[in-house]
């Protein structure tokens, strides 16, 4: 059986954890509840991602490789490879008042938006407030649960593993370098219009594992009600 390599597309499950064995994140919904981390608005299941290409933290990209299909495996990955290192310099002193003028009541531990970027509050105290950009994770090594379900060598399973990636609803099918990708019939609802948004960025991807023509069928039944969400 053929190991995991760099560009390869692979569908995978994991678990993540602190050095002291706190779970951070997992791909499991029963595990997330179990664990008091579940969010109703994150998808769970497994997830699909192209090897190497940045899609996961840097230690799980690297810890992948080599991984065969259907294998579980451990491993830790460094700071540097996870969140990064803290960096005192992005903790800053901002004046209370900017954030009363913003209606903003500044609490320790909530995390807040500024200029786009995320940032928890550290402390409040004199008319100032102590804000940190570091991400909360920062500086903390992170131990990974894998298990590799599927590794795709050939088109048809690179273009299975892609529609998943992109919830579609689709029977792939290949000829030579061409893939087919019908989404057969179904109203026009807005999960359709997604499926049909996402067959450019399936054929993108699959470009640059050897397809050569993408065909797109599929049709929208204008008579019917939409279907129900």
């Amino acid at each position: 059986m053929m190991a995991v390599e760099k560009d390869d597309i692979v569908k995978m499950e994991y678990t993540a954890y602190t050095k002291n064995g706190e779970v951070i994140d997992t791909t499991d919904a029963e595990r997330a509840k179990k664990e008091g981390i579940y969010d109703q608005k994150k998808k769970y299941g497994a997830v699909v991602i192209h090897a190497g290409h940045g899609e996961v933290l840097q230690g799980v990209d690297e810890g992948i490789i080599g991984m065969k299909e259907g294998e579980s495996k451990e491993f830790e990955i460094a700071p540097e490879k996870a969140f990064g290192q803290r960096d005192e310099n992005l903790v800053r002193i901002i004046p209370l008042k900017q954030f009363r003028e913003a209606n903003i009541n500044p609490v320790p531990g909530q995390v807040i938006n500024i200029d786009n970027t995320p940032a928890t509050i550290k402390a409040v105290n004199s008319g100032r407030v102590v804000v940190d950009f570091n991400h909360p994770l920062a500086g903390v090594p992170l131990k990974y649960e894998v298990k590799l379900l599927k590794d795709a060598k050939k088109l048809e399973e690179k273009a299975g593993l892609l529609a998943d990636k992109y919830e579609m609803k689709a029977t792939v099918k290949v000829n030579g370098d061409t893939v087919s990708l019908d989404l057969g019939s179904a109203t026009y609802d807005e999960k359709r219009a997604r499926d049909s948004a996402a067959v450019a960025l399936v054929a993108r991807e699959l470009k640059e594992h050897g397809a050569k023509k993408v065909e797109f069928k599929g049709e929208w039944d204008l008579s019917q009600k939409e279907e129900k969400k």
